[in-house]
């Protein structure tokens, strides 16, 4: 059996083809849109009831 060589280098420069995209996640504004939700939903309630009540 032949014996191989291996040859390791080093370097900072690699293309993998891989795009990592960071974001960033504020707890104020997750509060603000879960209400912004809550509210939106009880004004869509309110218009459907007073709807069925014509």
């Amino acid at each position: 059996m032949k014996d191989k060589e291996l040859k390791v280098v080093f370097t900072d420069d690699v293309e993998t083809g891989i795009k990592v995209k960071a974001a960033m996640l504020k707890p104020e504004e997750l509060v603000k849109n879960k209400y912004a939700r809550a509210k939106k939903k009880a004004e869509d309630r309110k218009l459907a009831e007073d709807y069925i009540d014509r």
